[in-house]
């Protein structure tokens, strides 16, 4: 039972370790198109591993997308519940959402990549697993807000567009600027007076009652 426990945690280790190196060339090379030779090289593991643990290169993807996006749904699922205010738990999830961008600037583009060109079994992973879950979740959010008097009664769906929209609008310029480094290289405190910046203008958007 040691050696079956012993190689077990193997497996996990290889598959962290080409998710980890995956995500970091991508970040990196400002692209989800990255090779099966590169990952192999940046993870110091052998290519032909990839078909072991994940099936195939898209398959490694999928899982490189739900990694990146697990901590912000666990945290998601738990504040739908939380005791506070729905505009305090939209502020909270809207600047969470932004960090995960800000940590994962191709995540919205290598979800795209994988509902629009990969096998059936990878798109239903996404759609079901990240998708479909954050959709119901802040709609869940939404809909406490309109009860509760806070916010307006504005269309779930097209709120989730314009807040993604928002989210990736920057990671967007950045890749069609040529001094996108200087970007990357933004300091913490710029990113943090960006991400309040967004949300207060999100948040002021939806309430039933926009502070002035």
């Amino acid at each position: 039972m040691a050696d079956a426990a012993t190689s077990q945690n193997a497996r996990g280790d290889t598959r962290l370790k080409f998710i980890e190196s995956t995500s970091a060339l991508m970040m990196e090379m400002n692209s989800i198109d990255v090779t099966l030779l590169q990952i192999a090289a940046r993870s110091g593991l052998n290519s032909a591993l990839i078909k072991y643990h994940f099936g195939n290169k898209d398959g490694l993807l999928t899982a490189v997308a739900l990694h990146a996006s697990e901590r912000n749904m666990d945290a998601l699922n738990q504040l739908v519940e939380a005791k506070i205010s729905p505009r305090k738990k939209m502020e909270i999830h809207l600047t969470g959402l932004m960090q995960l961008y800000w940590h994962h600037p191709y995540i919205n583009v290598l979800c795209q990549y994988i509902l629009r060109h990969s096998e059936e079994k990878y798109k239903e992973a996404i759609d079901k697993k990240i998708m479909q879950p954050f959709i119901q979740l802040q709609n869940t959010i939404i809909r406490q807000g309109i009860e509760a008097g806070e916010f307006r009664n504005v269309d779930p769906e097209m709120t989730f567009y314009i807040m993604r929209g928002a989210c990736d609008s920057l990671i967007d310029a950045s890749q069609q600027m040529s001094n996108a480094s200087r970007i990357r290289g933004m300091s913490q405190a710029a990113r943090l007076e960006y991400t309040h910046e967004v949300v207060n203008m999100l948040l002021h958007g939806i309430s039933s009652h926009p502070l002035v």
